[in-house]
């Protein structure tokens, strides 16, 4: 993607890649026969943001969105295509611009604060977390506009079809073509043979020794106390390391994200936080103790690990609990639906799997298998034995604080290190 700078040094243009201007011109062309609201679907790496952008530069917009990172997000990188002084942001803690000519604000404040936007276009961020109702409240209220919805995973939690808004859909991208064109890196992923569901396979630390190639690295678990005891083991063995949560400080997350993003902490351990919407390209390992139900939030979050970087030849994935034996590998080809039909897999990309290296290799009882799709390095080969180690853990102290406090978190991860033969 090319880049220019206006004499003004206000404006960057960015020159689209094929797909983006062929998708934005699918969207135009829908809109100018009709079609008022149109979901534009772009797997990570793809640029929703971006092309999203070029459509509303233009126009009377509303950009709305249900997270203050993704109005940031949003809102600079619309500041660089049409200039500051033409993008408000309507949020907490932020001061209004009644006179943009875009505005950019969450969901949740612009219905709180009950005033109607004058607005040509009302562009909706990953819409598939928007509920019928508050679709319905942005609708009513923006009744001339016309409606682009964004979104890598067009499938909502509850099932419910996106259809109730959305009239036609438009996929900019598939997984394939954006390997081809190097938009995102090949992945190899590590999972055990069979889906475990809420189990792990092996343990996390040692596996992530022996797999992940000691490289950036977000871990993806199902609880806050499981994360928090995976972060001070890593700790434990040298390796710097932070955990974020939904209840993390903003400065201190704002700090931590800036110490990974330049190397000095390795290891990201979470909790429904960093699974979409933020841009992490250094990020070359997801390790996951999660099961995945929805197939939906596990694209989103390997999706983390998909952009390419200075430097980087693939993204490794490390599935504990195998939920991409239920749901296919992140680089799968899919089929989208507008009526409530979930994500899948065509059978072709699953074939494609079977065409690419695979070996098995065993940490301690569950045997581990890789599978890749995409043109891996050349040297990407089993990794070297680890020695197993004894956690730092101590089982006996947390069952005690389960009892004395009822902690049900406390409770669950000394029954997973038991298992696991701490």
């Amino acid at each position: 993607m090319r880049a220019e700078v206006s004499e003004s040094g206000k404006k960057v243009i960015m020159q689209p890649r094929i797909y983006q201007s062929n998708a934005i011109a699918a969207v135009e062309s829908a809109w100018s026969n009709g079609v008022r609201s149109v979901l534009l679907v772009a797997p990570t790496g793809a640029g929703k943001t971006h092309m999203g952008a070029m459509l509303a530069a233009s126009r009377r917009t509303l950009w709305v969105a249900h997270r203050r990172e993704l109005v940031i997000q949003a809102a600079e990188r619309l500041r660089i295509m049409v200039g500051r002084e033409n993008v408000g942001v309507v949020m907490p803690g932020y001061p209004e611009n009644p006179s943009a000519r875009i505005q950019v604000g969450t969901a949740q404040t612009l219905l709180a604060r009950g005033t109607p936007w004058d607005a040509d276009l009302l562009v909706l961020d990953e819409a598939h977390h928007y509920m019928a109702e508050q679709f319905r409240q942005l609708v009513n209220a923006h009744r001339g506009a016309i409606m682009l919805g964004l979104t890598a995973t067009p499938e909502r939690c509850d099932g419910k079809p996106l259809g109730d808004i959305f009239e036609r859909m438009i996929v900019a991208a598939s997984y394939s073509e954006l390997l081809a064109g190097g938009y995102i890196v090949p992945v190899r992923v590590f999972r055990p043979a069979v889906n475990l569901g809420s189990d792990i396979a092996q343990d996390p630390i040692d596996a992530w020794e022996r797999y992940g190639d000691n490289d950036q690295t977000i871990g993806f678990f199902s609880r806050v106390g499981h994360a928090i005891v995976a972060r001070n083991r890593w700790r434990s063995r040298g390796v710097p390391s932070e955990n974020i949560e939904a209840e993390t400080a903003k400065r201190w997350r704002d700090d931590v994200m800036a110490l990974f993003r330049s190397g000095r902490v390795r290891v990201l351990t979470t909790v429904d936080v960093l699974t979409e919407g933020v841009d992490i390209p250094n990020a070359r390992v997801a390790l996951s103790c999660r099961a995945f139900l929805h197939v939906s939030t596990m694209l989103q979050a390997y999706g983390r690990v998909l952009r390419p970087a200075p430097g980087k030849q693939d993204a490794i994935i490390i599935d504990l609990c195998g939920a991409t034996l239920r749901h296919g590998l992140p680089t799968d080809d899919r089929e989208y639906s507008l009526t409530g039909k979930p994500i899948s897999s065509p059978s072709s990309a699953v074939a494609g799997e079977r065409e690419s290296a695979v070996f098995t290799q065993r940490i301690a009882g569950v045997e581990m298998v890789m599978a890749s799709r995409g043109a891996l390095p050349a040297d990407a080969g089993p990794p070297p034995p680890v020695e197993r180690r004894r956690s730092s853990v101590d089982v006996e102290r947390l069952r005690r604080v389960s009892a004395r406090h009822g902690s049900e978190a406390a409770q669950t991860v000394a029954t997973i290190y038991e298992r696991m033969g701490e």
